[in-house]
């Protein structure tokens, strides 16, 4: 169950439950966030991360296109994911990085706070709700919406 997730927020390990932002952060309103999805699978040596490092590379490379500071250096993150795979006790998921400007904010540039960076784990098999677009638009300049899609309950399987 998601409420049994252990989530790495800011530095520490807590409770799904306590994972909360401010529906005001500027990342939240004003979508300043980056983010990496990344697939846990099982192999002959146990659960494996795919592309760890690579997936680590681009996030620190999106920061640094955006001029973000993330607060935790590569090697550090990598055993943030490593250990929330672990204290989750999952054998195959999913993994989200986030790093998010926390702070309340209208204003259109972001903070110039801290980012806080967080770690999620997921089993694909907890039954996640995903809206699945149409694969076609009436204009290639149209922006989906998301009301008219139906939402459709679909297992979140990484092969």
């Amino acid at each position: 169950m998601l409420e049994d997730r252990i989530v790495f927020l800011d530095g520490d390990f807590i409770a799904w439950n306590h994972a909360t932002v401010h529906v005001m952060s500027h990342s939240f309103s004003r979508a300043s966030a980056i983010y990496e999805i990344l697939s846990l699978n099982e192999s002959s040596l146990g659960p494996s991360v795919f592309r760890l490092d690579e997936h680590i590379d681009r996030l620190f490379k999106s920061a640094e296109l955006l001029h973000m500071e993330l607060p935790i250096p590569p090697p550090r993150l990598r055993e943030v994911v490593l250990d929330t795979v672990r204290r989750n006790s999952l054998s195959e998921g999913i993994i989200k990085i986030t790093a998010f400007y926390p702070q309340i904010a209208i204003d259109i540039l972001p903070p110039t706070g801290k980012l806080s960076v967080c770690v999620i784990a997921l089993d694909p098999h907890e039954g996640l709700a995903a809206q699945v677009p149409p694969s076609t638009r009436e204009q290639p300049s149209a922006s989906p919406g998301g009301a008219s899609w139906p939402l459709k309950r679909c297992p979140l399987r990484l092969r």
